[in-house]
């Protein structure tokens, strides 16, 4: 059983190397004929991942005068009575130029009981107000 698999593995690459020296050849003679008729070849197109081809620079690192932290408290601060909903304080981070997240810094005064974080019944999220 396991020396027939081996066979049937070794006659299908047998196959495909076969399959490419043929390919090989027929691209040598598209070239010969270019090169006959003072054509360039087209470029090769580039393989892998497409989107990939090089790296992207990193932005750097902001500063901004007020700490995240500080400027989510700031904002559940100014909130109502019925608090500011998660979704709130994400909008208003990013409408501040900020990367990531808010979530983070939100986590992080929860914890030190800065606000107050609950949940919302019925529906996902949480509504943040200040502790």
């Amino acid at each position: 059983m396991a020396n027939e698999s081996v066979r049937q593995l070794q006659s299908v690459v047998d196959k495909l190397r076969s399959q490419r020296e043929a390919h090989e050849n027929a691209i040598a003679d598209i070239d010969a004929a270019f090169e006959q008729l003072g054509v360039s070849a087209p470029a090769a197109q580039r393989r892998g991942r497409p989107g990939r081809a090089s790296k992207t620079t990193r932005r750097k690192r902001r500063k901004f005068d007020v700490s995240g932290k500080e400027s989510v408290l700031r904002y559940v601060q100014r909130a109502p009575k019925t608090g500011r909903t998660g979704a709130e304080i994400e909008r208003q981070w990013k409408s501040e130029g900020r990367s990531v997240s808010a979530y983070n810094a939100l986590g992080e005064l929860v914890r030190e009981k800065k606000i107050k974080r609950q949940n919302i019944k019925g529906q996902r999220g949480s509504v943040y107000r200040a502790g």
